[in-house]
C-alpha cells in the first residue's frame, strides 16, 4: 500500500526496528534526523503529508503540529510490559 511514514528518531536499534517494521506492514518510511534544522523538518513534513509518524517522547514536542497519528516507541514499549 506504500503508506508514507515519518520515522523521526535519531541512528540507533530503534531507528533500524522502525524502518523495518514500517517495510514489513507494507509502507514507505521517510527518515528525519530530529536534530535538523525546524525548517527543513517542516518542508519534509509538508512535502511527504505522511499520515503516520513514528518517534520518541523527547522528540515529540519538536515536531511541527500535524494532524498524523504520532506513535512513540516508549508508549507501546509501555503497553506492551503491562
Amino acid at each position: 500500500n506504500n503508506t508514507l511514514v515519518i520515522v523521526a528518531l535519531e541512528r540507533s536499534v530503534d531507528a533500524i526496528i522502525a524502518f523495518l517494521a514500517v517495510l514489513k506492514a507494507g509502507g514507505a518510511y521517510v527518515p528525519i534526523n530530529p536534530q535538523e534544522a525546524e525548517a527543513r523538518i517542516e518542508h519534509i513534513f509538508n512535502d511527504t503529508n505522511a499520515p503516520v509518524i513514528i518517534t520518541n517522547t523527547a522528540y515529540v514536542d519538536f515536531l511541527p503540529s500535524t494532524f498524523a497519528q504520532v506513535i512513540c516507541l516508549e508508549e507501546i514499549l509501555t503497553e506492551n510490559s503491562n
